[in-house]
């Protein structure tokens, strides 16, 4: 999507983001089609003269001049040697310097959070035609949703656009995730997918989808978002590999999942017992476990264990709410040869879909109050081991995502403000959660945030329709810079790596478990050091697979 101008006396002026696109199955196909004819013609070398290339085109399609051939050549030959390998003709036909441009070009300006709602259709869980309440859902267009109450018919028009209740998975992939996977996978960005909404009005079932469509590793109806971006992500990578196995080339990617929970103001690791998570104050989890995704079902085992530890609780809306909010990430790392400096070259960026906790008011979903004095109360006393009540723990856990979900909306607001005025935006609101901290990374450039809002048409749901829009709309206002994850050498990362890990096994060693002052930063420098041992691992194992390749 192309900028929209910014306007001469306000440089932060926001924009929509501006992406490269670029499909490489698309692209693969068009290298499909000439392939078998050139390597026909080429016999056993691995290079062609013009003359060859001439004949070759024009064999594909008569129409072609001698002069647009030439063209062509003079753009593939790089080296100016005379004559164009195998190595020019991909270059050439994948485009190979806009898919650079993608990876190192800044994006200019503040950039706009897309906000997209999904309607639930009308069925069971609570969501059927129930008794009305004051407000309710009144209707959508394609750009607005309309929210009615016994005064006034409000219009919202946050939404880049409204999935309605006939919408597929395959419609809600192509019109949500299109742009959010091109930054990820083109244009080298980290992106967060915030999902938003009362319990049961869709939210899972539009991340993930059902389990049974998981056992598929082809793309299924059913699939959500999250599959569906991985399938797009290993297709990616595999039509590289196919187009340039003749090549020499020396390439290796790797997909990996992990997932984090954020429950009462802290971080647990799901791949890890719900094991809590040490995190910087940037929010920056510190040694979170991943699994590597060779095939879109191996998601059925990793999101089997992300639900079995995750922290569920029946309410009198929904028997089987998630009481935490859940991000799933999948991080995409490649390491290839520059041919062109004799270097090899790393990237790593990620993808996070941010399942959030329903918010529900605590008289419907048959809740306690919690206020913040007896909140900090319970804290205290769980602190000192004390076992709360059922009661006591729902109120606990509807009070907190409440109150993370006002901070969150708070800090955009703030976020944007400093923005405009070009002062720099701190990720360190005060009370800092978990969560708030991991969000707030958005805020300052780290990702790139995109979401979808999902609403039910329920009458007796208008209250949480309402709230949902007027949250939706509060997201709809970010404007931030959104920086691109940066190329490395990968030789000397390694090498970085090497000396980050024995400085953090040394001052780990060095820390008693109990019994002293530092005994309190254990755990953290415990975690710091399986975390860089664990990058150095993925980085060594990119680098070797990528030697070999073109070994």
């Amino acid at each position: 999507m192309p900028p929209k101008k910014a306007a001469t006396k306000a440089p932060n002026t926001s924009r929509d983001i501006n992406l490269v696109h670029l499909d490489a199955e698309e692209q693969f196909e068009q290298y499909s089609a000439v392939c078998d004819v050139f390597k026909a013609q080429m016999g056993s070398t691995k290079s062609f003269t013009f003359d060859q290339l001439l004949g070759m085109f024009q064999q594909l399609d008569a129409s072609l001049t001698e002069e647009q051939v030439r063209s062509m050549w003079n753009t593939m030959d790089r080296d100016k040697s005379g004559d164009v390998d195998w190595h020019e003709l991909l270059h050439y036909i994948f485009d190979m310097d806009k898919w650079m441009q993608a990876s190192l070009e800044d994006y200019k300006g503040l950039i706009r959070t897309a906000v997209y709602c999904r309607i639930r259709p009308i069925g069971k869980d609570g969501h059927g035609m129930g008794e009305e309440v004051e407000k309710k859902l009144d209707g959508w267009t394609e750009k607005s949703v309309f929210v009615k109450d016994r005064h006034k018919r409000l219009e919202y028009k946050f939404p880049n656009q409204v999935l309605p209740p006939e919408a597929s998975q395959e419609d809600t992939y192509r019109v949500v995730m299109h742009q959010a996977v091109d930054a990820w996978l083109v244009n080298a960005t980290n992106v967060m997918l915030f999902a938003y909404g009362q319990t049961g009005t869709g939210k899972t079932h539009t991340m993930f989808g059902p389990r049974e469509s998981l056992s598929s590793d082809k793309p299924h109806d059913d699939w959500g978002l999250f599959p569906r971006a991985a399938h797009k992500a290993l297709t990616t990578m595999e039509t590289f590999y196919k187009a340039y196995a003749d090549t020499g080339a020396k390439m290796s990617a790797q997909l990996r999942a992990s997932a984090i929970e954020f429950y009462l103001g802290e971080m647990y690791d799901l791949l890890n017992g719900k094991t809590p998570l040490a995190w910087m104050p940037d929010g920056a989890p510190v040694g979170k476990h991943s699994v590597e995704i060779k095939k879109v079902s191996d998601l059925a085992p990793f999101l089997d264990t992300v639900a079995a530890n995750r922290t569920m609780s029946g309410t009198k809306m929904n028997s089987g709410s998630s009481r935490s909010h859940c991000a799933l990430i999948l991080t995409l790392a490649e390491c290839g040869a520059d041919p062109e400096k004799d270097e090899f070259l790393y990237l790593s960026r990620s993808l996070t879909l941010l399942d959030m906790a329903g918010s529900e008011r605590p008289g419907k979903a048959g809740t306690e109050r919690v206020g913040a004095d007896k909140m900090i109360e319970l804290l205290y006393g769980m602190a000192a081991g004390k076992k709360l009540t059922k009661a006591e723990q729902q109120g606990m856990e509807g009070s907190c995502i409440n109150f993370e979900l006002s901070a969150i909306k708070s800090e955009i607001v703030k976020a944007t403000e400093q923005n405009q005025k070009k002062k720099k935006y701190q990720n360190n609101c005060f009370p800092g959660t978990a969560l708030t901290r991991y969000i707030g990374r958005c805020l300052v450039g780290q990702s790139w945030l995109t979401a979808i809002v999902c609403l039910s048409q329920s009458p007796q749901n208008g209250w949480e329709t309402w709230f949902s829009c007027e949250y939706g709309e509060g997201l709809a206002k970010l404007q931030a810079p959104v920086r691109k994850s940066k190329l490395e050498n990968a030789d000397r990362l390694e090498e970085r790596l090497t000396a980050e890990k024995a400085k953090a096994k040394t001052v780990f060693e060095a820390t008693p478990e109990k019994g002293s002052a530092m005994s309190k930063y254990y755990s953290l420098r415990q975690a710091t050091l399986n975390q860089v041992t664990e990058e150095l691992q993925e980085v060594q194992q990119l680098l070797a697979a990528a030697r070999a390749d073109g070994s």
